[in-house]
């Protein structure tokens, strides 16, 4: 018996989940109405399937399953809600959802998928322990070679470092388990870099030039390496690289292991450097003699060079002295202490003349606050420190206005002297403009903020309000379905079919609403066209209809429901096309844009009725399909009309703005669907 645990805050649910699981024969039950409840019933408890709801009071499903992930336990999970939303699909599979089911109207066909689903997730999660235990028992052998060893899978992640590896590194294996792009060459060389193991199963001439390779095929790679450790040691390598194989003889990493060979190395290479030291003596002696003939030149050249070179330094004083006494802003030379130089622009910023300018105090020229840091700032800059960030501040100029200025400080390089510059720009107009830009967005972020609060608020009430109607019409049907198998009455079955119709009918209505709440809501993205439909045909119950889709290389920029717009069309085909066998959805460049083709082969669509389909309510089922689909494809401009002729099948033609469409080119695929191919031409 597989030992199941069901979650959900409704307790007529709970009853019928535990009715249909257990009269499979395979599976017992146990309920919770919570979250909390659940994980204070594991505590005494062990399942080996958990099936809950996703909204609940206290603990929705999603943190539920983070928690018991949290603690440790691995024990399948499926999600078994009404919510239908993407995000949480997402959100739950990358918490760790082994399944996401949603609830829906045919009860029967639900929970024998649910059923399905408990044993598969029974299943796999047996094989998946198997696997592990067998594969860690394999670690244990590798992890204590001798030698150093590491393994990478095929993405250059690495998978293996044994302890002698870290006793090498000092580096445990959890700090480097599971990292790509060559981190686990850091230890060795202190940078990211391509290792033995990465060159077996991607060969690089370039990166082979650093090693001394002994042997290079296509199953073994064999080179020797210098390495400097971390605890700076020097030590000599030898290693081997082998492709990793799984059980179909697929390459799926590689496997590196080294060997120290640092004293062989040493030996063999104090000898060489003897014999290199006798030729370079015998080199140097008979140089020396040409050297020593040659400096008497070399100093004559030099002090030419000198004298040239002062005459070159006083020219260019003199045009820095020019450059900075016509500089718009403003200039001081300090020298950790004093002013020392103060250009025209900062004589008229300071109100003082070049004369008073160097015997005021940098601390006072400024005012005590910004005077005082700036005067820090200078200091530091001559004793050395790196150039500080720019430094804004306000100052009162001697009429009382106040100016914002903004100051950069940096040392002058004069070994002789440390003297450092500080520019002032003024920047009051800039600041002002700055206060009244931040006052105005201020001003429509509370307004924005109020909207979005009262938005939320509305969403809150029709999501709460729409869950609670879809749990209660589930179980209105759950109970109908069984309450149906002991009736015998031809009239009382006939009234349960009436009810059944009325209740999908409503559950089809509250559908929509979910769908026409969520639409405008998000910014409209770009989407690739032909993922778009590949995906919405695979998903789409339509059994014996082949589909064609001609829009590779297009990219339409519209609502994150645009998807729906071919989920409603496809139904359409289905509900009203009377025996339809192909689906035909096409993309033509034309001059206003592109045109969107959908057709089938269906009845068509009668003359009379083209007008009024997209009208909301307009049609022999919900009335809201077509609707709906009109009103996604408004909102980026997309307009759609029926062309089609009645008694050879219906055509949708969807027209493309300029601005809400953009190609890339792609090779042609295949979807699982149908056939597809690029773009068609004008």
């Amino acid at each position: 018996m597989i030992r199941t645990l069901v979650v959900d805050d409704e307790p007529a649910l709970l009853e019928l989940s535990k009715t249909f699981l257990e009269k499979s024969g395979e599976i017992s039950v146990d309920l919770a109405d919570s979250a909390l409840s659940a994980l204070d019933r594991m505590k005494s408890a062990s399942y080996d399937v958990i099936v809950s709801d996703y909204e609940m009071p206290g603990m929705d499903g999603i943190l539920f399953l983070k928690k018991l992930r949290e603690s440790g336990r691995k024990t399948p999970f499926i999600l078994f809600t009404g919510k239908g939303r993407e995000e949480i699909v997402i959100e739950a599979l990358n918490s760790g959802a082994t399944f996401y089911l949603q609830k829906g109207m045919d009860t029967k066909t639900q929970y024998a998928e649910l059923i399905s689903k408990i044993r598969i997730a029974d299943l796999q999660f047996r094989a998946e322990k198997s696997v592990q235990d067998s594969r860690q028992q394999m670690e244990t052998i590798l992890s204590f070679l001798p030698d150093p060893t590491l393994a990478i899978d095929n993405s250059g992640n690495l998978i293996l470092w044994n302890h002698a590896a870290r006793e090498l590194t000092g580096i445990a294996a959890a700090d480097m388990l599971g990292k790509g792009g060559y981190i686990y060459a850091v230890p060795f060389y202190g940078k990211p870099r391509p290792l033995l193991v990465d060159l077996i199963l991607h060969p690089d001439e370039q990166s082979l030039t650093r090693y001394t390779v002994l042997e290079n095929s296509a199953t073994c790679l064999m080179a020797e390496c210098g390495v400097d450790l971390p605890d700076g040691r020097h030590r000599v390598f030898w290693g081997k690289a082998t492709p990793l194989y799984n059980p179909d003889g697929e390459i799926s990493g590689a496997i590196e292991i080294f060997h120290d060979i640092t004293e062989q190395k040493r030996i063999i290479d104090e000898h060489k450097l003897a014999r290199e030291s006798l030729a370079r003596k015998n080199e140097e002696i008979l140089s020396h003699n040409k050297k020593l003939a040659a400096t008497e030149e070399v100093l004559s050249r030099t002090l030419d060079e000198l004298r040239q070179s002062h005459r070159l330094i006083q020219e260019s004083e003199q045009k820095y002295r020019i450059l900075v006494d016509t500089l718009p802003d403003a200039l001081l030379i300090h020298d950790g202490e004093k002013i020392v130089y103060g250009n025209p622009a900062a004589c008229a910023m300071f109100g003082v003349d070049q004369h008073s300018l160097v015997r005021i105090p940098l601390a006072s020229l400024l005012g005590n606050g910004a005077g005082k840091t700036i005067a820090a700032l200078s200091g530091a800059a001559a004793g050395g420190a790196s150039p500080a960030l720019p430094l804004e501040f306000s100052v009162k100029k001697p009429g009382g206005e106040t100016v914002w200025l903004e100051t950069t400080v940096s040392s002058l390089g004069n070994d002789r002297q440390a003297r450092v510059q500080l520019f002032f720009h003024d920047i009051t107009k800039r600041k002002l403009s700055e206060d009244h830009a931040a006052s105005k967005h201020n001003e429509a972020e509370r307004y924005a903020h109020a909207l979005d609060r009262a938005n939320k608020n509305l969403n809150l009430l029709y999501s709460i309000t729409r869950h609670d109607i879809l749990n209660q019409l589930t179980v209105l049907t759950g109970f109908m379905e069984l309450s149906e198998a002991g009736i015998t009455d031809p009239v009382l079955k006939e009234y349960f079919k009436k009810q059944k119709c009325a209740a999908q009918a409503i559950y089809r209505s509250i559908l929509f609403t979910r769908d026409y709440q969520a639409l405008g809501i998000h910014e409209p993205v770009w989407q690739n066209l032909q993922d778009l439909i590949c995906c919405v045909t695979a998903q789409a119950t339509a059994p014996g209809i082949r589909f064609t889709i001609a829009a590779e290389g297009l990219e339409v920029y519209a609502d994150p429901l645009f998807e729906k717009t071919f989920y409603n069309l496809i139904d359409n085909s289905l509900r009203h096309g009377h025996q339809v066998s192909a689906i035909t959805i096409s993309a033509r460049k034309d001059d206003s844009g592109v045109t969107l083709v959908y057709e089938d082969n269906g009845a068509g669509v009668p003359r009379d009725e083209k007008a009024r389909i997209f009208e909301r309510g307009y049609g022999k089922n919900t009335g809201l399909g077509l609707y709906l689909v009109q009103e996604i494809l408004a909102l980026t401009d997309i307009s759609i009309k029926e062309t089609g002729e009645p008694g050879h099948g219906a055509r949708f033609e969807m027209q493309i703005p300029e601005r809400s469409y953009r190609l890339t080119t792609v090779p042609a695929r295949k979807s699982s669907a149908g056939e597809s191919s690029p773009l068609l031409p004008p």
